[in-house]
């Protein structure tokens, strides 16, 4: 057995691990129960934009929800398999891409596992938005290389719909644009063909733009200026939202960065390599130089590791391009170079992995222990605003928001308790810490139903708002 398969090997073992964790332990985070509840109501036919409080766009939403089409009350290890094939198709792509860069079956193999592997180190079992929006943006680049090397126009429309719906997912899916751009220009020697191009990418994404927007205008009703600041990710129709990261620093941008080149050797191959400036010139090294370097753009505004999902793929793609550029011009050791920094990757993800498995089964013992608090008070699909516990609950217990349209299930970060208690009707719930009862101005309005200590060792109160007490 050669080295491309033993260390393939050793990363679907580590794979293997991080799919029996979650699915034996199917324990949820705080975003992923954010994400599935609302999934979980467009199931039932609301409309996002005209129904729901949130800043993201909705397309990740809406594939999330596809499962409750089926089977409304699934959840745990049914819906991990699900995610877990939103990975698998992503993968696919990546190894379809990677196919354009002259590189051998074992080896694209062998990047396409450690890519997996990777997803999984960056909280890859959770239910977040990058998964769905990985698969749109390679969806992109797929479609722009098989375009630009068969010279089919239609695919170019595609590519550019793949960046709509990319954004359609999440604003920040927008940074691969540069990188198309550069991609669509290869194999072209005139500005009326590239003019061309552009004009079938352009309309690839805002065609369906437009759709959405006219409809929501003149069927929902609602502002297209509203809409537009929505779709920039403020959610201005219902309030004033909060963006993520408006206190972020340059210097934790720096920081965020460092910890990425931490985890990811790939990095630093340019180190190992002589490169030219002819190499440089090449036009899709340019492509994949930009939507390496774009794509660390998102961390500017915040640094959660599961924003690594929407880096990593780009950075492996300019190393293994680089790697296959030098191997088939004849400098042989490039191929033992991809397999040591391979290798040395193994020691951060063996790192998360035991992370992973050592807080998960803990973690779902003590949510199942809440959860059951939750069941015994039956406020199982009650109106309940969650303020300092975990938003899992909204999607496990099926919570359903008091309301919908200006408190959605926001987190408590995002308001203030006068906020939160001006737009919390009777007879809902509120599940949070001691803050409420302390606020002299609305604390008279809440009835103790039940408290609890969380994992923390904190007071939980249940509380019933009643504004004739």
């Amino acid at each position: 057995m050669n080295k491309e398969a033993k260390i393939t090997g050793v990363f679907l073992c580590m794979i293997a691990v991080f799919v029996v964790a979650a699915i034996w332990y199917p324990w949820m985070g705080s975003d992923s129960g954010y994400y599935l509840k609302i999934a979980y109501d467009l199931s039932k036919g609301i409309s996002f934009f005209k129904d729901v409080g949130c800043g993201y766009t909705p397309m990740g939403m809406y594939i999330y929800s596809l499962p409750f089409l089926i089977y409304p009350q699934m959840e745990g290890s049914l819906l991990f398999l699900y995610l877990l094939f939103i990975y698998v198709v992503s993968v696919f792509l990546f190894y379809k891409i990677i196919g354009y860069f002259e590189v051998d079956k074992p080896m694209r193999v062998l990047y396409s596992i450690l890519l997996l592997l990777a997803l999984f180190t960056q909280q890859g079992t959770h239910f977040l938005l990058e998964p769905i929006v990985l698969v749109f943006q390679l969806a992109a680049i797929w479609f722009a290389l098989v375009g630009v090397k068969h010279n089919r126009a239609l695919l170019f429309l595609f590519s550019g719909f793949a960046v709509f719906l990319a954004f359609y997912s999440k604003q920040y899916a927008l940074f691969i644009v540069p990188g198309i751009l550069v991609l669509i220009s290869i194999h072209i020697n005139s500005v009326r063909k590239m003019v061309y191009r552009l004009i079938l990418v352009g309309t690839g994404f805002f065609l369906p733009l437009l759709v959405i927007l006219s409809f929501q205008h003149f069927v929902n009703e609602l502002s297209i200026i509203d809409i537009l600041k929505r779709f920039a990710g403020i959610d201005y129709i219902i309030g004033n939202g909060k963006i993520t990261g408006v206190d972020y620093s340059f210097k934790k941008f720096i920081a965020s960065i460092s910890l990425f080149l931490l985890q990811f050797p790939f990095v630093f191959l340019p180190f190992f390599l002589k490169t030219s400036r002819s190499d440089w010139k090449d036009k899709k090294i340019i492509a994949f130089s930009l939507l390496a370097i774009c794509s660390f753009l998102q961390l500017y505004f915040a640094a959660y590791r599961h924003y690594y999902q929407l880096i990593v793929p780009y950075v492996l793609m300019l190393f293994i391009l680089l790697i296959a550029k030098k191997y088939n011009q004849g400098h042989c050791n490039v191929r033992k170079i991809a397999i040591y920094l391979a290798i040395f990757f193994i020691l951060p993800a063996s790192i998360q992995l035991i992370r992973e498995c050592s807080k998960r089964p803990k973690r779902y013992v003590m949510q199942n222990k809440e959860r059951q608090i939750f069941d015994d008070a039956n406020l199982t699909y009650s109106k309940v605003y969650l303020q300092g516990v975990s938003a899992a609950y909204y999607f496990l217990c099926k919570f359903d928001s008091p309301n919908l349209r200006y408190l959605g299930y926001k987190f408590p970060e995002e308001l203030s308790l006068e906020d939160i208690d001006n737009h919390l009707p009777d007879s809902s719930y509120v599940i949070g810490n001691i803050e409420f009862l302390t606020n002299k101005s609305f604390a008279h309005k809440y009835l103790v139903i039940k408290t609890f200590l969380d994992k923390k060792e904190r007071k939980i109160y249940v509380l019933k708002k009643n504004s004739e007490k």
